[in-house]
């Protein structure tokens, strides 16, 4: 609630996207929209909360649905696996569940209070996971573990530099987009999949698709 009536960065993205995506929308539809999103958000900051200070094995109770389990756990047995997983749905828990097949490196972006961004790196580094900064040297390491045959996992979304990122069109509107997940490709023949953990009725849904 007062995540909704405090102005703050997220509630204008929200706005300006849907007023892009739904140009012909009314506005009492919009507003509804907004909240429903806002609302949405705040559950899985929540969420990602629990899941830093949970033990795995409660965390997984979470996950009350699965599709793609053979399809991946088959994909890291017998090739280099590129994981897609965009900021849909609860990606923390995605990678507690991850952790029963394989641990992966995953690239993240640091916060900017130290000490907190040290604390939920070594939260989401159980299981076995390698957390690398989205810094150079942090990138370094993720083609050197890729080149290797380690999984890796990215977030594809993620804003890149103006620099770094390239301009496509993403429903028809202009998007800086990372091309992380090409150049990691070059210079590995690896399978790729998008995965998510999406939220259902009674908890979450593991959703993993090749590519």
């Amino acid at each position: 609630f007062f995540f909704y009536i405090i102005p703050n960065k997220n509630i204008n993205n929200i706005c300006k996207n849907l007023q892009q995506c739904f140009p012909e929308v009314s506005f009492l539809e919009k507003k509804r929209l907004e909240v429903l999103t806002i609302f949405s958000l705040g559950k899985k900051m929540v969420d990602s909360c629990a899941v830093w200070v949970q033990p795995r094995e409660i965390a997984r109770f979470w996950i009350v649905e699965e599709n793609g389990r053979a399809i991946l756990t088959e994909s890291i047995k017998n090739r280099p696996t590129l994981i897609l997983l965009p900021h849909i749905g609860n990606w923390e828990l995605f990678r507690v569940w991850l952790s029963d097949i394989s641990s992966a490196t995953i690239l993240y972006r640091p916060l900017r209070v130290d000490a907190l961004s040290e604390a939920i790196k070594r939260a989401r580094e159980v299981g076995g996971h390698k957390l690398v900064s989205t810094t150079t040297s942090g990138l370094r390491i993720l083609f050197r573990d890729f080149r290797c045959g380690r999984t890796v996992i990215i977030l594809p979304d993620q804003n890149p530099s103006p620099e770094s990122g390239v301009v496509v069109p993403f429903f028809n509107l202009p998007a800086l987009t990372s091309p992380l997940a090409w150049r990691l490709l070059k210079i590995q023949d690896a399978n790729v999949v998008v995965a998510a953990c999406v939220p259902v009725a009674k908890g979450y849904k593991v959703d993993i698709r090749p590519i």
